[in-house]
């Protein structure tokens, strides 16, 4: 059976990259109370979350949400799962933003398989900032094929058949 577990209204929530471009790993960090989130993303999810971030935002026209929320349950401290499934949506009622995830369904064994947690609109572009200043930081995109191109390394672009030669010189 899937264990859902609702954090309430954060107090803290961040994006992280561990590691080198081209061999690094993201994560969500998140802070509830007594009780910590790790959420593992891959790149493309960052880019996503992002993405859908600023769309709601320009959807909502309200102000900053309020605190509030339920507490955590006691005994749980400490959360981390890869995730497969990453959503985002608004509570109107509590003017505040939703951000669920599920674990990927190659994670067995986890005590906690999904999480839901409340954000307001402060928190949430400070997290979309963070995303961008990642995102940013990684290796250039091609701009035709929009892989990543190795610093240092010639990349032939699939989509120009070889014959554009470098796009990024």
């Amino acid at each position: 059976m899937t264990r859902r577990f609702g954090l309430g209204h954060v107090q803290r929530i961040r994006a992280e990259a561990f590691g080198l471009p081209g061999q690094r790993t993201f994560r969500l960090s998140v802070e509830s109370g007594p009780c910590q989130a790790f959420l593992w993303v891959e790149r493309e999810q960052l880019e996503a979350l992002s993405l859908a971030i600023n769309e709601l935002l320009g959807l909502i026209r309200s102000g900053v949400g309020r605190r509030g929320g339920n507490p955590p349950e006691e005994g749980i401290y400490q959360i981390e799962f890869k995730v497969g499934q990453l959503a985002i949506g608004y509570d109107e009622r509590r003017d505040l933003f939703v951000i669920a995830a599920d674990a990927a369904e190659d994670e067995p064994g986890l005590q906690v398989q999904a999480v839901s947690l409340l954000v307001d609109r402060e928190q949430l572009e400070g997290l979309d900032r963070e995303i961008q200043d990642i995102l940013a930081s990684g290796r250039p995109r091609c701009p035709l094929c929009h892989l990543p191109v190795n610093p240092g390394e010639s990349h032939v672009c699939p989509r120009s058949n070889g014959h554009l030669g470098n796009l990024l010189e």
